[in-house]
């Protein structure tokens, strides 16, 4: 676990949440100790999962974690995005695979709202065909 051997994990304990829902701290309890790990995104990379906001129960001797989200709190990983980029997808693609079912628009408003807004991206339900994420996206 990260540099922190606790054995079989046996228990996993959320101990509190941030304001956005997110594990902010999480006991890790195993046949060999105990660690608490107290960092939103390092609790996310100690579980391996893409956010540190989900839930755990315990099933047949093991946890399922169900989360939502990939980590920032907006749907889209900028690391995964940028890999996607550098592997040749355009912004088009690369949208559709983050929030599927939609259609881009341009909107950017008229006279003084183009200079003191930024532009609004309003989005429409389409069938947008899933793209798969490049190996290394996260």
């Amino acid at each position: 676990m990260r540099g922190r051997d606790v054995g079989e994990v046996e228990g996993l304990v959320v101990k509190g949440h941030t304001s956005t829902g997110r594990v902010r701290e999480l006991e890790v309890v195993g046949r060999e100790g105990r660690t608490t790990v107290r960092v939103p995104e390092e609790v996310r990379a100690v579980l391996g999962t893409p956010s540190p906001r989900f839930e755990i129960e315990s099933v047949d001797g093991g946890f399922l974690l169900s989360g939502w989200g990939m980590g920032h709190g907006v749907g889209l990983s900028q690391h995964g995005a940028l890999g996607m980029a550098r592997a040749g997808y355009g912004y088009e693609e690369i949208l559709g695979y983050y929030y599927r079912g939609i259609e881009l628009t341009e909107d950017y408003g008229r006279g003084e709202a183009r200079a003191l807004a930024a532009p609004e991206l309003k989005v429409k339900m389409a069938d947008v065909a899933p793209v798969e994420v490049p190996a290394g996206g996260s």
